[in-house]
């Protein structure tokens, strides 16, 4: 349970136990878990805990990942405002990768089995100071707090790259960034716009519309206000530097700790100290800046192992499927996922031998759910029915991942498609969480 302190008093027939905190903090943030445990050590003061059979899945590198991450960010944000933050992997159907309260956190299996999406944790961990010491007074300005936490994900994670001994983390950093404004150009095309200026006031304490709760079941599945708050930090962190940046960050939590706050207050105290452009959230078109980034990307090393790739899928002749081994080990994920983004937004008459393509799903097997993810979205994209099962298996395993492909499927003019999409929700609807089931209705109707 979330609480520093307890005592543990027993009856004939009761055992009860008190939590207490010493810090003030809304009850919204309680989290209490319930089951048969094991534990792992982190450091000190962190532990996962889960099922034992999910534990012994976790990579020594994994647990080394989370250690260094930890430090780091207290090196740039001050200490944990918490004197303890357990980690706790719950069931497969919990509808979000992770959610961040005092002294527990709860994870997705996906986020800790596999390496691609461990920097959630950092994320997670960031949501100390900006989400829970610091709170949010009005939630349409989640994009805040998310912002904040998914830059700092990007910033510590690449930190920590380099303190592990991996060679290629600034490319690996490039292609992260890469995707992230993919994504955004992928939520702005959902939502319907580049930035809804209603949500974004910087530099008053009007805040337009008011949420005083975040219960909107569709929100958990919308990237969209994670992308645009990072965007909108990268962008501040270019007019006044990142060591400027870091330094704010860690006073105004420090300032502000057990506080609920309005971006603007974090907006006026930047201005007052820098020289910050009042069209600050005037970001760019999403387009432009994957123009820009794709040509970055042109210049590394990974687009020649890739390139040779692509080119054994659009020709006949080579029979044989490039080996995908170095760019998965030597890179962990990105490479990987980048190569398989590439593969999506080709015309579908751009493959000319479906059989390199089966070649290609059969070699990224993987353990990682972003992966996985996009191994699915090629299976549907060009039609590739005998690989359904691993469709079906990963709707299954990765749930805060599935939406996205259940919504793909039921939208597909394949028959086979939209009949595995609703035998497969079939299977899982006494498993889904309660959001999960109505996102899902919402699809299907």
């Amino acid at each position: 349970m979330s609480g520093e302190a307890n005592s543990i008093s027993e009856s004939l027939y009761t055992k009860t136990f008190r939590f207490k905190s010493t810090i003030a903090t809304p009850i919204s943030t309680l989290a209490i878990a319930l089951g048969i445990f094991g534990t792992v050590s982190v450091n000190n003061w962190c532990k996962i805990y889960g099922p034992a059979m999910l534990l012994s899945k976790i990579h020594l590198s994994t647990l080394s990942y989370i250690n260094q991450s930890l430090e780091e960010i207290q090196k740039l944000l001050g200490p944990i405002p918490f004197s303890q933050w357990d980690i706790v992997i719950v069931p497969r159907c919990f509808s979000n990768l992770g959610f961040s309260s005092p002294y527990l956190a709860i994870v997705s299996p996906s986020t800790v089995i596999g390496k691609g999406l461990v920097s959630k944790i950092s994320h997670e961990a960031i949501h100390l100071w900006y989400g829970c010491s610091v709170g949010l007074c009005n939630w349409n300005e989640d994009w805040f707090t998310e912002g904040i936490a998914t830059y700092f994900e990007e910033y510590i994670h690449k930190i920590v790259l380099k303190k592990l001994g991996v060679q290629d983390y600034q490319e690996i950093a490039q292609i992260r960034k890469y995707m992230i404004l993919k994504r955004y150009f992928d939520e702005c095309s959902n939502e319907g716009t580049e930035l809804d200026r209603k949500y974004i006031h910087f530099l008053t304490k009007e805040s337009g519309d008011y949420v005083a709760d975040g219960l909107a079941y569709s929100r958990s599945f919308s990237q969209y206000h994670y992308v645009t708050g990072y965007l909108i930090f990268d962008k501040l962190v270019c007019q006044i530097g990142s060591e400027n940046f870091v330094k704010f960050v860690r006073t105004f939590a420090e300032n502000n700790a057990s506080r609920s706050v309005l971006a603007g207050d974090f907006f006026q105290g930047i201005k007052n100290l820098y020289d910050v452009p009042e069209d600050l959230y005037e970001i760019e078109s999403s387009r432009q800046l994957m123009q820009i980034h794709k040509k970055v990307l042109n210049e590394l090393n990974i687009k020649k192992v890739i390139d040779r790739i692509l080119r054994c899928l659009s020709d006949k002749k080579k029979r044989k499927m490039a080996d995908l081994s170095k760019l998965s080990n030597q890179y962990e994920s990105e490479p990987l996922c980048y190569l398989l983004d590439m593969i999506l937004d080709w015309n579908v008459n751009k493959i000319r031998c479906h059989s390199q393509l089966d070649s290609l799903v059969e070699s990224c097997k993987s353990e990682n759910g972003e992966v996985r993810h996009r191994i699915c979205e090629v299976i549907l994209k060009y039609d590739l029915k005998r690989h359904c099962d691993f469709i079906t298996e990963f709707l299954g395993d990765f749930q805060s991942l599935g939406v996205y492909v259940y919504n793909e499927m039921w939208l597909s003019a394949k028959h086979w498609q939209k009949h595995l999409c609703r035998k497969v929700y079939n299977q899982l609807i006494d498993e889904y969480d309660h959001s999960t089931k109505l996102m899902l209705q919402d699809i299907m109707k």
